[in-house]
């Protein structure tokens, strides 16, 4: 028996076919990633906070002024006395107190870390630097500076690289010329104004020592000759004692 085949069907039968090969051919091309424009990021730019270096400017009359730093330091300023001073911390990189001593006197008493310094100088430069506790005096009329070290250990100099230690209880003068002269014994006398805890704790630095002495005693012969006696005695109570042969 001979079937007929619609031409109907044979459409459909393309159609399918030409169906199936675009989805082959879709298939087979490559899937394009959707392009991500990139998002441009500006980086924080850090302003740091303006500094005020310029040092801070304290002058007083008659009496006594004391000035007590953040870390706990005080600064003692004597009768008619003016400084310049920039306190640690105060500026970027500064880590110790910086005095600039224009007439007058201080006195010191440092709380600072072991190892730094309350540095004091005066218009020409010299510096007086101070561990513990202390004196600096600046006379602009004689040109004198002076540091008298009552505590820890101090040190005096025309510059940071021309300084002479000082001990406790030492003191210096630096002349108009940068001539050095001491150390020399501290006169209680200059810190008492100031109270007793500027007082050397020390002894003083510079005393002399007594040599031992070379002369060769005499012995007592006759205090010796007895008690030889006496013990020879104890052993042998009737016996005379022998005379003594030293």
């Amino acid at each position: 028996m001979h079937t007929t085949r619609s031409p109907y069907s044979l459409f459909l039968a393309l159609v399918s076919l030409g169906t199936i090969v675009v989805i082959i051919l879709t298939g087979c091309q490559p899937v394009k990633t959707p392009t991500r424009t990139p998002t441009s990021f500006t980086e924080p730019v850090t302003t740091p906070l303006p500094s005020n270096c310029e040092p801070i400017i304290v002058s007083n009359g008659s009496g006594q002024t004391i000035l007590t730093l953040p870390d706990g330091s005080q600064i003692y300023l004597a009768d008619y006395t003016e400084i310049e001073f920039t306190p640690a911390g105060y500026c970027q990189g500064v880590d110790e107190h910086h005095i600039l001593l224009k007439q007058g006197a201080v006195a010191i008493h440092s709380l600072l870390p072991e190892g730094r310094w309350i540095v004091v100088s005066n218009p020409d430069g010299y510096l007086a630097q101070l561990s513990e506790t202390g004196l600096v005096i600046f006379d602009p009329e004689g040109q004198l500076f002076t540091l008298a070290c009552t505590n820890g250990t101090c040190a005096l100099g025309t510059n940071a690289e021309n300084l002479t230690s000082l001990g406790c209880g030492e003191s210096a003068d630096l002349d108009a010329d940068g001539k050095f002269s001491g150390p020399f014994n501290v006169d209680p006398a200059m810190l008492v104004e100031f109270g007793e805890w500027l007082q050397p704790k020390c002894a003083p630095a510079r005393t002399s020592t007594p040599r031992p002495s070379t002369a060769t005693p005499t012995p007592d012969t006759a205090a010796t000759a007895t008690a030889f006696c006496a013990s020879f005695h104890s052993q042998f109570a009737l016996t005379p004692c022998p005379p003594y042969n030293p």
